[in-house]
């Protein structure tokens, strides 16, 4: 027979057991956050642009790998925190958060790919002109 966990000589304590939750679940929140953002406004800001021609979407592009490179950096210092946040955790969850912050650096990654194609397309079809 198991003996109980709550009986006097085996005391739970809450502070030392371990979390089931992730911590710090919402610094990946505005991690992925980040990164998303940049991406929906920089492509639809090229769309636009080819759509209308308007110097506007020019500037809203620019202002968009700007801030978004800012951005970046907030969001890779979140993953950072959160992931030394969840270094402690057994080995399942450890590989659920690499894997959450891997796909959040990929999606970082994709968003300079895409502006890099931005500039391509908006050099190819006549911003310089």
């Amino acid at each position: 027979m198991e003996p109980d966990q709550t009986s006097p000589e085996n005391p739970v304590i809450d502070y030392a057991t371990p979390s089931d939750e992730v911590r710090a679940l919402p610094l990946l929140r505005f991690a992925r956050w980040v990164g998303w953002i940049p991406l929906y406004v920089g492509v639809g800001s090229l769309i636009f642009w080819l759509v209308t021609r308007a110097y506007f979407f020019i500037v809203v592009g620019l202002w968009t790998v700007l801030l978004g490179t800012i951005t970046t950096g907030i969001g890779i210092v979140c993953l950072i925190i959160y992931y030394f946040l969840n270094r402690q955790s057994d080995i399942e969850r450890k590989r659920k958060v690499s894997s959450e912050v891997s796909t959040t650096i990929a999606l970082y990654v994709l968003d300079y790919l895409a502006a890099f194609l931005c500039f391509v397309v908006a050099l190819r079809f006549g911003a310089a002109h």
